[in-house]
């Protein structure tokens, strides 16, 4: 059965303001619950055929207060809805936070399929590696030693082998402005490159031999002084990278 695109009757559609949703969603397979913002213009609420429900890019047009508390009601609402539910979306946090499986797509092909956590403690492009916030590294293996395609090495806990790919998490790559001390497995030199402060957390791309994203405290960016670029040293425990095959 083929799942429409949700859209409104009539109209353009409007910024919202607010949230009113049904008191009582339909008890079974049936038209998609209603979901419409308190005074909007829209003569007629959101239908589709029934059974199936869909939405694109449901949140996009709202604030970020607004976006919080309507993305909560929309979950739960989308889970009382016995049938058929698909949203399709480019913003990751909306489909992790929505999804119970995301299927991913790269230029009109499926790259991915998968629970969000599966999804994202193993993703398997660059682009899904992106969304969901990891580095992804793909290589050979040979034992604790992952080799790059450019040349460069990653040290890894335990042995693997064959093509495989090694994910590590920003927060788990530490900087330096000089070569580090200490028993890190993987040290590469780079240059600070980007700099971009989100909540309190500060993301630092660091390109190199081995391009890596970094995410560090207020206080680390500022002592290292991070926002003046440079050179500077990643570092990152063997333990740290999770590797799985390709």
């Amino acid at each position: 059965m083929a799942c429409p695109r949700l859209r409104p009757a009539t109209g353009r559609r409007p910024g919202w303001t607010g949230s009113a949703w049904p008191p009582t969603p339909p008890p079974g397979p049936g038209p998609c619950p209603a979901v419409r913002p308190s005074g909007s213009p829209w003569p007629e609420p959101w239908s589709a055929t029934p059974g199936c429900c869909s939405w694109t890019s449901p949140l996009a047009a709202l604030d970020a207060a607004t976006r919080t508390e309507v993305r909560r009601d929309l979950r739960r609402h989308l889970a009382s809805f016995d049938g058929t539910r698909l949203l399709v979306t480019h913003d990751p946090l909306e489909a992790l936070a929505l999804a119970d499986r995301l299927v991913v797509l790269e230029g009109g092909r499926v790259t991915q399929t998968g629970t969000p956590a599966e999804v994202s403690q193993r993703p398997r492009s660059r682009y899904v590696a992106e969304l969901v916030g990891v580095n992804l590294f793909r290589g050979r293996a040979d034992g604790a030693i992952v080799r790059l395609a450019d040349g460069a090495t990653l040290v890894t806990a335990d042995d693997h082998d064959g093509e495989v790919y090694a994910a590590v998490h920003p927060h788990a790559v530490a900087l330096h402005r000089q070569p580090p001390e200490g028993t890190p497995r993987n040290v590469w030199a780079g240059t600070a490159d980007t700099f971009d402060v989100i909540g309190d957390r500060v993301r630092v791309r660091v390109t190199g031999s081995v391009p890596i994203v970094a995410e560090v405290t207020p206080a680390a960016a500022g002592e290292l002084r991070l926002a003046d670029g440079g050179p500077v040293w990643a570092s990152v425990k063997a333990t740290e990278v999770t590797v799985y095959p390709a």
